[in-house]
């Protein structure tokens, strides 16, 4: 359905979508060929982004968007011990990525069987399907992200509120 809507011949296909993970096995055994990825990030992060949202309609709850996290979590816990997933999925961390681009980068390519480029790190090179234009970063404290930044991964600290920490780290801790 995506290459029809795109109008392309697609050999590679990826949906950032939190919820798809809970269609993982019927997926791995429609597609036998197919690869799993799940990104991860640090749950206070996720939280404090939604609370930033301008627009209070739009803003997540924090027990909603933990819930969210936890079945993600547990799901990337129980599917990396099921032998269908074997050398089919990889879960890597935003943070990794954020910190340590090129090894994460690498280790991805060497998962999907695909030569690295440094090229994969330009983030000018990210293309928005949907108008064609370079992926904005989607962020709730920039307007334009681009490029790799630890300052992301961390901004959390200054932003949100001491008791909506702990509730985070009472929620997701386990």
């Amino acid at each position: 359905l995506i290459e029809k809507k795109r109008n392309k011949n697609l050999e590679w296909v990826g949906i950032h979508e939190n919820w798809t993970i809970e269609f993982f096995i019927p997926l791995a055994k429609y597609f036998k060929k197919s690869k799993f990825l799940i990104l991860t990030r640090d749950p206070r992060a996720v939280i404090t982004s939604s609370l930033k949202v301008s627009d209070s309609k739009l803003r997540g709850q924090i027990l909603s968007y933990a819930k969210c996290l936890r079945k993600m979590y547990a799901l990337s816990c129980l599917y990396m011990e099921l032998p269908i997933f074997k050398n089919r999925l990889m879960v890597l961390s935003y943070e990794d990525l954020s910190i340590n681009p090129i090894k994460t980068c690498k280790r991805l390519c060497n998962f999907l069987n695909i030569k690295f480029s440094s090229e994969m790190l330009d983030t000018n090179n990210f293309i928005e399907p949907s108008d064609g234009k370079i992926y904005n970063g989607f962020s709730s404290f920039e307007k334009t992200t681009s490029g790799f930044s630890k300052q992301r991964t961390i901004r959390w600290r200054k932003h949100l509120l001491k008791n909506s920490h702990q509730l985070i780290d009472f929620l997701c801790g386990p």
